[in-house]
């Protein structure tokens, strides 16, 4: 199973192709799923041009966020810039944000993205469009797959915190040290 992928183009990239990206490692040498789907996104960046198909890389999103190898909410932002569009794709998990790679610039317009995405809907869930605050921005989001024995609730919830709580807990009236103005007239002081 290759991490290294050789593609000349995002149209190269089959769905077998992702589908060999996503298979569960056979031996301790082979390199684990997530790895081998980091490098396919990243040589698809890489080789991404206007008109050669680019948005085929929404379809390994797609599959990463029904795979169940990031956990929480997958969100894909697409930047309109002067070279193309910038992608950046974070998981929110509910407690922390990962990055899941590196944001890069892909050359290809952001109106093929929104093409891509209007005609191939079906096949892209559970992504869905939101819209965002930023102009010249399109915004996807899919809800991550939850993994056998998992809570559906919480994706991945942060482990129980043990803290030290601490408060003043006043002391019974007996256990508490007499001061000058609780004296009995009778005691002395020191016996």
């Amino acid at each position: 199973m290759p991490v290294e992928w050789s593609l000349s183009s995002c149209a190269d990239v089959s769905d077998e192709d992702i589908e060999i990206a996503f298979e569960p490692q056979r031996s301790p040498a082979d390199p684990p799923p997530r790895d081998r789907v980091v490098a396919l996104l990243r040589k698809m960046a890489e080789v991404a041009r206007p008109s050669a198909e680019a948005p085929r890389i929404l379809l390994v999103l797609a599959r990463l966020a029904r795979s169940g190898l990031v956990r929480g909410v997958l969100e894909i932002k697409l930047r309109r810039t002067d070279r193309g569009v910038s992608l950046d794709v974070t998981c929110d998990d509910g407690v922390n944000v990962e990055r899941v790679f590196r944001a890069t610039e892909l050359s290809a317009p952001l109106s093929e993205f929104e093409a891509f995405f209007a005609e191939f809907e079906k096949k892209l869930a559970p992504l869905s469009p939101k819209p965002s605050v930023e102009p010249s921005t399109f915004r996807l989001l899919g809800r991550a797959a939850t993994p056998a024995g998992a809570s559906s609730r919480r994706m991945l919830a942060a482990p129980p915190v043990a803290m030290t709580v601490r408060r003043a807990v006043p002391l019974p009236v007996d256990a508490r040290r007499p001061d000058a103005s609780q004296k009995k007239p009778d005691d002395d002081g020191w016996d």
